[in-house]
């Protein structure tokens, strides 16, 4: 994947900006974030900018319903909720995995928690089908041939993905607040996905 090159990484991040591309959007997606943050914080000096950066999508979500923007720090774009908005999750917990720094995990945490709640007000039978009234809800949507992958399918794998992360946070923070909660939902969505999912030849 072309952003994991770690000469092009400086290019993306003017101004301390994690962005998507360094000469056309330049936006700060959190989708692109989450999926290439673990290279850049292995192989640049990058502790102090993603801190930065982490605060930055907290500040963009939605203080009432929980949702988390498609970019930070400035709001535009399309995306999803799950491959995007869980960079609120994905993120500060590969953040902690390099710096091992406890006190943005915490911080961090009850916007997860804010997000976890706005992802099951998504669901219809466990799988999360939609995201803002008129948003995208994209999911594997950048291929060469016909999207294979229905778009709730995807979306509810990112879903999945970040509820086993914030059990493990909630380990590590010694949180148990909503614990039985996500993982009684993390439970039924994969479920749900097994029953969904296509079947192969």
């Amino acid at each position: 994947m072309w952003p994991s090159h770690p000469l092009l990484y400086p290019a993306m991040m003017h101004y301390a900006i994690v962005s998507d591309c360094p000469h056309r959007e330049r936006l700060g997606y959190t989708g692109d974030g989450q999926l290439t943050c673990n290279a850049a914080m292995l192989l640049l000096d990058s502790r102090r900018l993603y801190r930065k950066w982490i605060r930055d999508i907290l500040d963009s979500q939605d203080p009432d319903t929980g949702h988390v923007q498609h970019t930070a720090p400035f709001y535009g774009g399309g995306g999803g909720p799950g491959g995007w908005g869980g960079a609120v999750v994905i993120v500060p917990y590969t953040y902690y995995r390099h710096f091992k720094d406890r006190d943005l995990l915490a911080e961090c945490w009850p916007h997860m928690l804010k997000w976890f709640s706005y992802m099951q007000s998504r669901c219809v039978l466990n799988l999360v089908t939609s995201e803002e009234k008129d948003g995208w809800c994209l999911g594997d949507w950048c291929t060469y041939e016909r999207v294979q992958i229905p778009e709730p399918l995807v979306n509810t794998y990112y879903f999945i993905k970040c509820m086993g992360m914030m059990e493990k946070i909630a380990g590590i923070l010694g949180c148990d607040e909503k614990k039985d909660e996500i993982e009684r939902q993390a439970a039924a969505s994969l479920k749900a996905v097994k029953i969904k999912r296509p079947q192969s030849g």
